[in-house]
């Protein structure tokens, strides 16, 4: 592996475990503040804490939807679509004025991480290192680790000078950094090598004559 793909994969690594730390950081506030959310919103703790549930949910269903756009555009392009949809997400959360807003916003905010977390990044990852994927991919796993430890101090920080309601304007303007983030130190224009072979044209094999008269 020459010097120059090896910077490539190294500043792509990084782009990445910063945008992952900032993504999965910025959706677990419940852990940390659900007490003051339930109180605010007149919810038990318990459904407080559905909402992160029924964030994991819609990022399932819709990661299946996403494996063709992630071949035909790139994992980037998809990544950078899922952090505009967490945008509306966010702020339904911080004007949430009960469960039905509250809900819905874990749902938008599940949309969009399916499009821009894990999944996402391991195929970003491969696009770029191909064959050398897999210790990249290792290495962006521990440091997602990283995302509580970083993002819970802040959160309870915000919140007992603020309020939740501006954690959760705070965690948006940190999601559309990333968006940033991902656009500078990402190679542009990366597209998977299976977009590259999808667009070129497929010739089927030529049967001989003879062959063709045997049938």
């Amino acid at each position: 592996m020459s010097s120059l793909s090896d910077k490539k994969i190294v500043g792509a690594l990084i782009a990445l475990s910063i945008a992952q730390v900032i993504g999965w950081g910025t959706i677990s506030p419940p852990a940390i503040i659900g007490r003051q959310i339930a109180a605010d919103l007149h919810m038990k703790l318990p459904a407080v804490f559905a909402g992160t549930s029924t964030f994991y949910v819609a990022m399932g269903l819709c990661a299946p939807w996403l494996a063709k756009p992630c071949v035909q555009f790139g994992a980037r392009r998809v990544m950078v679509a899922g952090t505009a949809v967490a945008a509306p997400g966010f702020v339904l959360l911080s004007i949430a004025q009960g469960p039905m807003f509250y809900c819905s916003a874990w749902v938008i905010l599940g949309m969009a991480g399916s499009a821009a977390l894990s999944t996402a990044s391991y195929i970003a990852l491969h696009e770029i290192a191909g064959q050398y994927a897999k210790r990249a991919i290792g290495a962006l796993m521990l440091v997602n680790g990283l995302s509580s430890s970083v993002f819970w101090p802040i959160t309870s920080l915000i919140t007992e000078a603020a309020g939740w309601r501006s954690a959760s304007s705070t965690w948006r303007s940190c999601f559309w950094s990333w968006r940033h983030c991902t656009h500078s130190v990402y190679p542009a224009g990366t597209l998977s090598q299976t977009c590259r072979r999808s667009k070129a044209p497929h010739h089927l094999p030529v049967r001989s004559r003879k062959g063709a008269h045997s049938t």
